[in-house]
């Protein structure tokens, strides 16, 4: 056999190992878990068809405890690019089938360079986390490409729009990357955000805490409002950054997205004489009101169960996408406090 021909029978059966990841046994877990792969996710983020993946054949390089010859497929992070709403977006997405998802420096720095290419390109990047933390086999490589995400992170805030889909773990250091980005979006009872597990609370503090008391989509919807959107599993959540990519801009230099509406924009609003009360200090139901001004009655609210005093939410007037701020009187009277305020300037 041709020595040439030999190779690429040798690389094609390389990357069919790697596209079945952890193997049979740890996908079935995955699903058993309510989660789909790092691989399906994609398939379900991007347009059919359109997803391209780099540096599947990179490898980590660490040789300590049992890790030398260690295969890991992709080293635990699909990367890549493709077309989101018929645009272009690129991801970085955790394989917790493989070594839970851990976070190397290999896998940090395919993160790295897919961010930059984002940012380059001006592309929205999302990421997605489904990982088990830090991979405490390869010590400091490992933190120190955590510092270079986060400073990547912050360099590109405002600049591409970046997008969190947090669908399982995220523990330690790993917490402070979604923190960075400009949306997160958790499932409901699956996904954990937080510095310090139950084991590291319960030393240290000697409280027994579950891991969804400590940081599930409800402790950061509702209590810290680090999460803009709850979704009931994977499929919606995904669905929620297709939504929102399209009322926003790919990056700092382009207009967001216009599109056409059947809705009158010459209509009048006769509906909101109704809902307002003709007492000033009587309250009433804001949501009303901005269904009767937006387009088709539609908006997408963000951090709906956090502050609920005052609303904020995306939604189309003629087809442009904009933003709506508004005091919600049905919630202590509308008034401003610290959560309302952050929230506020958040949006």
């Amino acid at each position: 056999m041709n020595s040439n021909v030999k190779k690429l029978l040798d690389l094609r059966e390389r990357k069919g190992r790697i596209l079945q990841m952890g193997g049979s046994k740890s996908v079935e877990k995955q699903h058993e878990r309510s989660k789909l792969t790092a691989r399906e996710r994609i398939d379900l983020l991007f347009d059919a068809g359109t997803f391209m993946e780099v540096d599947a054949l990179v490898k980590h390089r660490c040789t300590l405890f049992g890790m030398e010859g260690k295969e890991l497929p992709a080293d635990a992070v699909v990367t890549g690019s493709g077309k989101i709403n018929g645009n272009n977006a690129f991801v970085a997405a955790e394989d917790f089938t493989v070594m839970a998802g851990t976070f190397g420096e290999m896998h940090g720095k395919k993160i790295c360079k897919v961010i930059d290419a984002a940012a380059k390109c001006g592309s929205p990047f999302i990421q997605i986390i489904d990982s088990g933390g830090a991979r405490l086999q390869e010590g400091q490589d490992s933190s120190e490409i955590y510092a270079q995400l986060f400073r990547r992170h912050t360099l590109y805030s405002g600049v591409i729009p970046q997008i969190t889909l947090l669908l399982g773990s995220c523990g330690g250091g790993a917490a402070y990357g979604p923190a960075l980005s400009d949306f997160i979006i958790m499932v409901d009872g699956i996904s954990r955000m937080y510095m310090g597990g139950p084991a590291f609370v319960k030393t240290m503090l000697g409280e027994n805490k579950t891991e969804e008391e400590l940081g599930g989509a409800k402790l950061h919807s509702e209590i810290t409002g680090l999460c803009d959107f709850v979704a009931k599993d994977d499929r919606e959540a995904i669905g929620i950054v297709k939504e929102l990519l399209s009322l926003l801009p790919s990056n700092n230099r382009e207009k967001p997205p216009i599109v056409k509406t059947e809705d009158d924009p010459g209509r009048l609003n006769k509906g909101i004489i109704d809902i307002l009360p003709e007492d000033s200090r009587v309250p009433f139901d804001m949501y009303r009101i901005i269904r009767e001004i937006v387009d088709n009655g539609y908006f997408l609210e963000y951090k709906a169960r956090f502050a609920k005093n005052m609303i904020t939410c995306f939604a189309r007037l003629n087809g442009q996408p904009v933003g709506i701020l508004a005091n919600n009187s049905m919630v202590m009277g509308g008034v401003i406090d610290v959560g309302a305020a952050n929230k506020h300037a958040r949006f």
